[in-house]
């Protein structure tokens, strides 16, 4: 009962980091503030960890819908993904996925740079984070090859690296964002892309 009451209260703390950072940064966030809108004392806050690991617990959060370091590709809804027959079908299941993730946590991408760029403890979380980042995309990649849909005169390495950047916020901050494209104009370049780059023949 009490675990599943702590468990509670970090969820609802992780909640409103979030919001907090998407609003004000990192920079501008602090501790009394989450807790203000998680609407518990500033002690379970700071129980709950400093305010570098607050912040990627939260990208965790809004990134994946869970707190933790289990790859994204090892997700229910991606390995079923990985066994639609058809191609096409499967590639704009990938990009709507893609578009949902991009489109819900660009903004704890922002803060999250931010804070790499301010704190050298979230630096070194941050290159962690890339770390994970760019094995959970070879194993994507991987699985793909498996099914011989991936080309073949690049290596997985590659085509996991060429995988990770059309997954990643550049691509919608730039094109949806900053060039205004609509989320369907989008849609529609991601998997024109992601065939032309990843997908054999």
């Amino acid at each position: 009962m009490r675990e599943a009451q702590a468990q509670q209260t970090r969820r609802r703390i992780l909640e409103a980091a979030t919001r907090c950072f998407r609003e004000r940064g990192y920079s501008g966030t602090t501790v009394a503030q989450i807790a203000r809108e998680a609407k518990v004392s500033a002690e379970s806050v700071a129980a709950n960890g400093p305010k570098a690991s607050l912040l990627l617990a939260a990208f965790e959060l809004a990134f994946t819908g869970r707190e933790g370091a289990d790859p994204v590709s090892g997700r229910e809804e991606l390995t079923g993904m990985l066994v639609i027959d058809d191609v096409e079908e499967m590639l704009r299941a990938f990009a709507r996925f893609a578009l949902r993730i991009q489109s819900d946590g660009i903004g704890m991408w922002r803060a999250l740079q931010d804070a790499a760029n301010l704190d050298e403890s979230v630096s070194a979380l941050y290159r962690g984070l890339m770390d994970r980042r760019r094995l959970d995309h070879e194993m994507l990649a991987a699985a793909l090859a498996e099914r011989r849909v991936l080309r073949t005169d690049r290596t997985v390495e590659e085509l996991g690296a060429t995988l990770a950047l059309l997954s990643g916020f550049d691509p919608y901050q730039l094109l949806v964002l900053d060039f205004g494209w609509s989320e369907e104009a989008y849609l529609e370049w991601w998997i024109d892309s992601a065939r032309r780059l990843l997908l054999a023949g």
